[in-house]
């Protein structure tokens, strides 16, 4: 019973336009996170001292 809901599922998804807009813009996101600078993931978390190792190798930059 298992095996036709999921090739149910499968099947009805295949045919819906939100399936390839939603995969499409998550591979596009997950691209540019890997490629580029400007989408980042993640980030500082928390309070970073002005005196932390990250900010004083930034500003030697």
């Amino acid at each position: 019973m298992f095996k036709e809901i999921f090739k149910f599922e499968l099947n009805y998804r295949k045919t819906r336009a939100a399936t390839y807009i939603y995969f499409g813009i998550i591979f596009l996101m997950c691209f540019l996170a890997i490629t580029t600078d400007a989408v980042r993931i993640g980030g500082a978390v928390g309070q970073v001292k002005q005196n932390s190792p990250l900010v004083i190798t930034h500003k030697c930059r």
